[in-house]
């Protein structure tokens, strides 16, 4: 062949350093890709808030589309750090059953044993702990979180308001 063994010392050293060279790059542009992508999935989330439901979809192959009714809502979460609270961003996790190709249950309490939804034919319980860093089931980074929640709580009670006047 050549005359250099594919397992002699000086072929391997020679490999190594050219993986070696061309480890830095590779990592920059994937690092550039998985940043690219977090941003674009980043930017397919909408949150859109009617008088009946919180509706969140997002995704990039596959779009996925959630449903929280107010009626289900049971409490409001504001979770925000330090950095938040100065640039005015945060997260709120509704407590409340999520619709969406499974139902989620985000109230925070412990089941046991899961049950399979007659509507979706599948299950599945996540605590809202969990669901506080899933911008499908909460709604995650936005803007002056403090005046989103009190607009959601107010129509949180209007809901149970007209609920109980038709139950009355």
């Amino acid at each position: 062949l050549s005359g250099i063994s594919t397992l002699s010392t000086s072929y391997l050293f020679d490999l190594f350093q050219w993986i070696a060279y061309l480890i830095q790059p590779f990592s920059v542009i994937a690092s550039f890709i998985v940043i690219a992508g977090i941003e674009l999935f980043r930017r397919s989330i909408h949150y859109t808030i009617t008088r009946d439901v919180v509706i969140i979809t997002g995704g990039l192959w596959n779009l996925a589309e959630n449903v929280i009714p107010l009626h289900q809502i049971e409490r409001l979460v504001l979770v925000q750090g330090r950095l938040g609270h100065v640039f005015h961003f945060g997260t709120i996790v509704p407590a409340g059953l999520v619709f969406g190709i499974s139902q989620i249950d985000m109230r925070g309490r412990h089941v046991t044993e899961d049950t399979v939804y007659t509507d979706t034919d599948s299950s599945s319980t996540l605590r809202w702990e969990q669901g506080l860093h899933n911008p499908l089931v909460s709604l995650y980074g936005i803007r002056d979180p403090e005046n989103v929640k009190v607009l959601l709580e107010k129509a949180v009670q209007q809901k149970s308001e007209k609920e109980n006047d038709k139950v009355n």
